[in-house]
Formats: C-alpha cells, structure tokens, sequence
C-alpha cells in the first residue's frame, strides 16, 4: 500500500478530487470569463451604447440586448463564485478529515506507546 493511500482515508481522497475539479473549472471559467467573456462584452457595450438610447423600437430592442448581456455576464461569473466556495467547502472538509484522522492515529499511537512503556516497566519490576 502506496504512503498516500494509508496518509488519507477514502472520504478524503474524494475530497481532494471534487476539489480539484471545481479548481479546475473554475480557473478555465476565469480564463475564459477574463480573456473572452468579459472583453466582448465591454466591446459590445462600447460599440452600441449610443444605439440604444432613444425611444425607437431598435434602440429599445439594443437596450433590451445588452441588458440580458449583462445579466448573462453577471449570472456567468455567479456560478463561477459558487463553484469557487463549493470548492473551498470541499477543502475544509478535507481538512477537517484528514486532522480527524491524524488525531486518531496519534491518540493510537500514544495508546501502544504507553502500553509498550507499561509492559517494559513491569518486566524490568520482575527482573528485580
């Protein structure tokens, strides 16, 4: 059995996997929100803002465009925050677990420890 197998318990490397993932995803949606998402976006904006003043039907129809544009962007970068805590809940549940079984391990330790110095201390009280 591998030292990483016996560090970290089934739970825990589960753990680790959904954490790395999300990670995983929500760096590629950052990438992709900051060097493509969010660039066109402004363009848009830039390039139509003047056409949607006014009250003609197709200058309320590019007011009606890119506000469901920046809704879109904003519940876009929404669920990137989500999966960023989800991510950072996993995390904290790994830690939690894997300190929960370090504490085990060591109060075993310590148990076979202090039976080992126990059974020495006796068999030292016999010999004399």
């Amino acid at each position: 059995m591998n030292a990483y197998r016996m560090a970290a318990s089934a739970r825990s490397r589960r753990l680790r996997t959904v954490s790395a993932v999300l990670l995983l995803v929500v760096v590629v949606m950052a990438i992709y929100g900051g060097a493509r998402l969010m660039p066109a976006l402004i363009s848009n904006v830039h390039r139509n803002a003047h056409n949607a003043m006014g009250n003609s039907a197709a200058a309320l129809h590019m007011h009606h465009v890119l506000v469901v544009q920046t809704l879109a962007a904003a519940f876009y970068w929404l669920i990137c925050v989500i999966m960023l805590v989800f991510m950072l809940l996993f995390a904290w549940l790994d830690i939690r677990e894997t300190r929960s079984k370090f504490a085990d391990e060591r109060k075993q330790l310590f148990g076979q420890t202090s039976r080992g110095i126990l059974k020495d201390i006796e068999k030292q009280e016999r010999e004399h």
